[in-house]
């Protein structure tokens, strides 16, 4: 027996804006707390290749010969070139083929299978985790609008984007306004050792208010800035480096072709990486950040999954991301500044051969992808067209074997250089080079109203 509620699903629709549409993704079965909550991958695959007339045989074969489908390899299998640059993955929740509509939807609900709610702009969701600590610090007022209580019998508070961003105070609200989801009243996933009954349903019928940066308190507000102002600039149909690749290329048909670098190469990055990160997080350890601006917090400084965050009892705030190049000549600024946006933190861009550390920020990172878009807008003229320009250096790099123009070919590497370079790099790692993002880590937290205090200075 199904344990999702059409008429939870039905009434909560009724108390939506009827000029609202909403943009509905399916959500797999809440058989446990992680499935119940995860995109459906394989409905969404199966929704891109009819739209496409490809079944699962045809699927498999593109798996085996890219290990990651994507949007473009659908398309060029189908011949359908005008689609072919669309870089998101076949099974992204992102993807136009995962969006359902309203018929769709209820049909899930019906058949005991979930439904998320993704914000895109339109309506924002405040997520709230801990009712004691977010009645303290968001205004009364805001309480005043649709609500569905969660699975575990907490709130959803739904309005509409009057102009807020994503962020969150950890483990008390979280905002969710731009390609961030939450599931929708009639799903159900099991609610664990919670006060709830693990249905989504509505609790407070309101119309929706309408939510500005101003009706937000401080603690949201800071964080805001933080997360960024603009992911809607980013490109979404590019992964950061493939974005870096096509915009750098003047000619519209160049292909960046999928990398077949040596394992050497990857094995010495990820050393690299991996003695800059260690000894990175060694010398952290020794300071800690102070909020000056704010209400003097005390934060750790910690390396996670390739972020400076910092962290405290309460509370978790990412300050920049780390991007570790061991290439000659690639420091890649445009997947920088995509990067940078997309995360709303500065990225800190560390070159190990010159061992330079460069930090793109917001500013820098706008201006980029204004231009990346520029570009991108240019090349799809030129290639409608059947423009092609030629160019010495990038046909050289190009994988587009069917242009006259190509002349990519690989040189297969035999001997000791690429060792002998590789480990010449090494000895750059542990030294200067962290030394150098450090510094870059002090700037940004002094940029951001901190004080930074040392300790176990007298340690060796």
């Amino acid at each position: 027996m199904e344990k999702t509620s059409k008429k939870h699903f039905d009434k909560w629709l009724d108390s939506m804006p009827e000029d609202l549409e909403p943009y509905l993704i399916p959500i797999k079965e809440g058989k446990n707390s992680d499935e119940g909550k995860a995109p459906d991958y394989l409905e969404i695959i199966k929704r891109a290749l009819k739209e496409y007339g490809l079944g699962w045989e045809e699927y498999r074969k593109l798996k085996d010969k890219h290990e990651v489908v994507k949007i473009k390899h659908l398309a060029e299998l189908a011949g359908e070139k005008d689609k072919a640059e669309v870089s998101l993955k076949v099974s992204s929740w992102r993807s136009p083929y995962a969006k359902l509509s309203v018929g769709e939807g209820r049909q899930r609900i019906e058949e005991g299978k979930n439904l998320a709610l993704v914000m895109r702009g339109v309506i924002a969701v405040m997520d709230v985790d801990d009712a004691k600590r977010a009645k303290r610090i968001l205004p009364e007022e805001l309480m005043s609008t649709l609500t569905v209580e969660t699975r575990t019998g907490k709130s959803h508070l739904y309005f509409r984007n009057g102009g807020v961003n994503n962020c969150d105070i950890r483990g008390v609200v979280e905002l969710r306004a731009k390609w961030r989801y939450v599931l929708t009243p009639g799903s159900y996933v099991p609610p664990g050792n919670s006060e709830g009954d693990g249905l989504y349903k509505v609790s407070q019928r309101r119309e929706l208010r309408t939510l500005t940066v101003d009706d937000l308190p401080a603690e949201l507000k800071t964080r805001m800035k933080r997360i960024g102002q603009d992911v809607e600039k980013v490109p979404g149909d590019y992964s950061p480096a493939k974005l870096d690749e096509k915009v750098k290329a003047p000619c519209p048909f160049f292909e960046s072709g999928e990398k077949d670098l040596s394992s050497l190469y990857l094995d010495f990055h990820n050393l690299a990486k991996s003695l800059i990160f260690s000894r990175l997080q060694v010398m952290l350890k020794d300071f800690l950040a102070i909020d000056i601006d704010g209400e003097g917090s005390t934060y750790q400084i910690h390396l996670i999954n390739g972020k400076i965050v910092l962290v405290n009892e309460k509370d978790s705030l990412p300050l920049a991301s780390i991007e570790v190049k061991t290439s000659r000549n690639s420091v890649k600024p445009v997947k920088g500044a995509y990067l940078a946006l997309k995360r709303g933190i500065p990225s800190i861009l560390a070159e190990i051969n010159t061992e330079d550390v460069h930090v793109m920020n917001e500013k820098c990172a706008d201006k980029i992808i204004d231009q990346a878009k520029d570009q991108l807008a240019n090349l799809t003229k030129l290639k409608k067209e059947n423009w092609k320009i030629p160019d010495r250096h990038t046909c050289r790099m190009c994988s587009n074997k069917s242009c006259p123009y190509n002349r990519n070919n690989r040189v297969q590497q035999v001997g000791q250089k690429l060792v002998e370079e590789k480990t010449e790099q090494l000895d750059k790692c542990p030294s200067s080079t962290v030394d150098n993002i450090v510094k870059a880590i002090e700037q940004i937290l002094k940029d951001e109203g901190y004080k930074i205090l040392e300790l176990n200075v007298n340690d060796s």
